[in-house]
């Protein structure tokens, strides 16, 4: 049996598609990102083509003086079910979501909003995993092991995880209050997307391993930052 494991983190990437993993059961890719500053209520990721039968994660990270909004998405006609949702450091939001490719899997573009109410940044990612194990209305039955929020976190930040289920996929989704400072993945992690935005400072970064059986992920900066992360299997 196949298994997902999404690790979560406050940070923030922009990157055009990038695969890794192909040809051991997964196959991951990035389908894009993107991260402005500005008084603003939505922010887009330009048109992409997912494959049939697949699960798309996404980051959104929007940010406010104080308490940023509840974003809503939506991306390709498909039904999106919010998997983790937390304020961190007072100004930046972090959201999961996820969303399950059925046949009919066509061209589109992923936004995320706030209605009518502007924020003053956005950065969100969107990954593509072919041949995961992904039970429950678009994966929601990945489970949560662990959430480290609102941390100040030095020059490196780790989630660790509990026991592994066999032939696990694990994904690093990470929020931090930087803005363009290279994020560095602990060796044997592979980085899809890394963006970010100045005011506020914020930056997405995400990262996957294949096959993993390293029940923990750090992400370091060569200065000190803080941020969230979550666990999810």
């Amino acid at each position: 049996m196949k298994t997902l494991v999404l690790l979560l983190l406050s940070c923030l990437t922009v990157s055009a598609q990038f695969e890794f993993g192909s040809g051991g059961g997964y196959s991951v890719r990035s389908l894009g990102s993107s991260a402005n500053t500005g008084n603003d209520a939505s922010e887009t990721i330009a048109a992409y083509t997912p494959r049939i039968g697949t699960m798309l994660i996404a980051i959104v990270v929007n940010t406010k003086a104080a308490t940023p909004d509840q974003p809503n998405v939506t991306g390709n006609s498909l039904t999106w079910t919010e998997l983790f949702d937390t304020n961190y450091l007072s100004t930046h939001r972090l959201t999961i979501w996820s969303a399950k490719c059925g046949s009919g899997a066509t061209p589109g573009t992923f936004v995320a909003d706030t209605g009518a109410t502007a924020q003053t940044g956005w950065a969100i990612g969107l990954v593509e995993i072919e041949g995961t194990y992904d039970t429950g209305l678009n994966g929601v039955n990945s489970r949560i092991q662990s959430v480290n929020a609102n941390v100040s976190a030095g020059t490196t930040i780790t989630a660790t995880f509990g026991a592994l289920r066999g032939g696990t996929l694990c994904l690093g989704l990470l929020g931090a209050n930087l803005n363009g400072t290279a994020m560095t993945a602990e060796a044997g992690w592979t980085e899809l997307i890394d963006a970010n935005f100045n005011t506020p400072a914020t930056e997405i970064t995400v990262v996957g391993r294949v096959k993993n059986t390293d029940t923990t992920c750090a992400i370091s900066n060569a200065g000190a930052f803080s941020g969230c992360i979550v666990g999810i299997e």
